[in-house]
């Protein structure tokens, strides 16, 4: 059973470009373990969405989720060109989340872009031979 333990709370980071961004904060108890969920205040139908789980303390995964949150908004996977926000890949890396549109179509949201599969097809055109790794995470 899956309870509320503390009320929600808000919380206001900032990102690479020095905007800030707000979280509201829903602290769970899962009888096995603490999650803590963020969930960015946006009006984008986009926001980003963020959990941390400890099996012993609720602060613990609240300091996990904080951490969490500082590096995702603070690393630019993509430098982007004028024609492309998904130009250049910035290391070997990429993390994001997968929505849908309002037309039902998958989309990756990094670095705060919508990332359309016709996008990731033209990310993927110049990696042909490479091998590649897709990790789901929570």
């Amino acid at each position: 059973m899956t309870n509320i333990i503390h009320p929600t709370s808000f919380e206001t980071f900032t990102d690479h470009n020095g905007n800030p961004v707000q979280f509201q904060l829903t602290f769970l108890d899962l009888g096995d373990k603490f999650c803590v969920s963020a969930d960015e205040i946006t009006d984008s139908p986009t926001p980003r969405i963020y959990h941390s789980y400890d099996g012993e303390f609720m602060e613990a995964a609240l300091t996990k989720v904080r951490k969490l949150i500082k590096e995702e908004l603070n690393t630019v996977y993509f430098t982007a060109s004028h024609k492309n926000p998904f130009d250049q890949l910035n290391g070997d890396t990429f993390r994001g989340h997968v929505f849908d549109n309002e037309e039902g179509e998958p989309i990756i949201l990094v670095d705060g872009k919508e990332m359309t599969m016709e996008d990731f097809g033209e990310f993927l055109k110049p990696l042909v031979g490479f091998r590649i790794e897709v990790r789901l995470l929570d």
